[in-house]
């Protein structure tokens, strides 16, 4: 387990994390090689400790391992409880694990949970509503507007104790390319990905498609099963630079999705955006409830599952490609007006002023230190 620790004679604040965060990575985010990591950016915005798992415990994708994982994340920050004011759990099953402790042993701190989903479907709902664990969390903090209505509605979680805030990209290192782009489209991303749809979508279309399939949350692979590849369309692996390149060479990016409430995709709509590309994607629940992409002025959202209609407004912005050049810049605009990552760090510290108010701590951190 690592901690990195920074002094201060502010409240004392732990920032729990799940998944580990590897020694080089902030020298390869100040040589431009990575976008910002947003629990590291958070981290030092509140000048916080960074708890997370040892770095080789990277790649152990079994329900068991995670479980173990996340569990003994939960149980350091409990162990660490009296040297912090508050914690900052970054899962549903880490901040629901560590709320437990705290109720056990009637801990009282100051508690945020970033909230993706789990805690409000119907186990986890059922746990923070029959046990009350809202007692011990402050804060639901939800990237997604359905699992905020959930948490309230299902696992009865106080409104005032429950916040929609986005969770976008960093836009310094994602940013629009001088360059012309190609008949190209491109997707990235693993998890909840409908790509035999898309693929069905693009078969035999005069277009290249290029799918960066992999994700930190699904385990290691290039490409979905049972799915018969036409010519034009390849599954591959890129680091981020060369992800940044593909998106920059592709006249926009799609995004197809599985149904589902959570908000699964948006990081790469996120992404595309700040690159300046038009967004097609799935109009799913999670979806259509963010209302990332303004239908026709940004991007197009696309039925769950519907492989004309994908087809459709596919064959449509590459008929029309300076159409999609103008929703890729108003997706930019989008983003620089309030869909970056500045402006997540600023909402994150903003709760985290809130709650140290209402307790009667000094201010953890300034408005304006909370973006620079």
């Amino acid at each position: 387990m690592r901690a990195t620790v920074n002094n201060t004679d502010q409240p004392r604040v732990a920032v729990l994390v799940s998944s580990p965060v590897a020694d080089e990575l902030r020298d390869r985010i100040s040589n431009g090689l990575a976008p910002r990591h947003d629990m590291l950016a958070l981290a030092d915005a509140l000048n916080a400790t960074l708890v997370t798992p040892e770095v080789d415990s990277w790649g152990k994708t079994g329900k068991f391992s995670r479980f173990t994982r996340l569990f003994s994340v939960a149980w350091r920050g409990f162990t660490l409880r009296d040297q912090y004011d508050m914690i900052i759990s970054d899962l549903d099953h880490t901040g629901g694990v560590l709320a437990i402790l705290f109720k056990l042993t009637r801990t009282r701190r100051g508690h945020i949970v970033i909230c993706h989903g789990k805690l409000s479907r119907s186990f986890g709902a059922w746990m923070v509503r029959i046990f009350r664990l809202y007692t011990h969390i402050d804060r639901f903090l939800c990237y997604g507007a359905v699992v905020e209505e959930r948490l309230k509605k299902w696992a009865r979680v106080p409104e005032d104790q429950v916040k929609l805030v986005l969770h976008p990209a960093d836009h310094h290192f994602w940013r629009p390319s001088i360059r012309e782009p190609e008949r190209l489209i491109s997707s990235a991303g693993m998890y909840r990905r409908d790509y035999p749809t898309l693929v069905q979508a693009v078969r035999d279309m005069d277009v290249r498609v290029e799918i960066a399939a992999f994700s930190p949350w699904v385990k290691p692979g290039i490409r979905p099963p049972d799915v018969d590849l036409p010519g034009n369309v390849y599954f591959t692996r890129l680091p981020p630079t060369l992800l940044r390149d593909l998106y920059a060479r592709s006249l926009f990016v799609v995004v197809p999705v599985h149904e589902t409430a959570s908000q699964a995709g948006s990081l790469v709509i996120y992404e595309a955006m700040s690159m300046g590309k038009a967004v097609v994607a799935t109009g799913t629940e999670g979806q259509q409830g963010m209302s990332l992409i303004r239908d026709g002025k940004t991007g197009f959202y696309v039925k769950p599952g519907d492989v004309e209609s994908w087809r459709k407004v596919i064959s449509y912005l590459l008929e029309n490609p300076q159409e999609a050049i103008l929703m890729g810049q108003a997706a930019r605009a989008e983003v620089e007006h309030r869909l970056n990552l500045d402006q997540y760090i600023s909402d994150m510290a903003g709760v985290v002023r809130s709650i140290s108010a209402a307790r009667g701590w000094r201010q953890a951190v300034s408005p304006v230190e909370a973006v620079e």
